[in-house]
């Protein structure tokens, strides 16, 4: 969640452009939008949700305001080759449960921001 009067100046438009590498193409008609909200906004990256699509049920007193793709990071160099490179070592097999409870956590970690974002709505701030 992110509280805009923390972003100082910065429009929201150029904080998503600059922290999130959305492209000014798909921010052109919705500028004006974004630029003008107030108070806090959620914003969930795909990595929130281990990059797998998901749909999400918005409800009053949260609005959808805009979905955006993010910008890939592309490689810099050639791909490693090693086993390490891979998150293996030579003497250990994968098991395959790191990414279940890494995408578990992520997925916990989201709806408790759409909660406390819910909450914010719902009963105002301290501040």
């Amino acid at each position: 969640m992110v509280a805009l009067r923390d972003l100082g100046d910065m429009a929201l438009s150029a904080y998503l452009a600059e922290a999130y590498q959305v492209a000014s193409q798909e921010l052109r008609d919705l500028r004006p939008q974004l630029d003008a909200l107030h108070g806090h906004v959620v914003i969930l990256p795909s990595q929130a949700f281990d990059h797998q699509s998901q749909e999400l049920t918005v409800a009053s007193p949260l609005r959808w305001v805009g979905t955006f793709s993010e910008e890939r990071a592309r490689p810099r160099g050639p791909k490693l080759r090693s086993t390490s490179a891979e998150g293996r070592s030579a003497g250990a097999a994968p098991t395959g449960e790191a990414p279940k409870s890494r995408a578990l956590l992520l997925t916990l970690i989201a709806l408790a921001v759409l909660v406390l974002l819910l909450a914010v709505a719902l009963f105002g701030t301290a501040g």
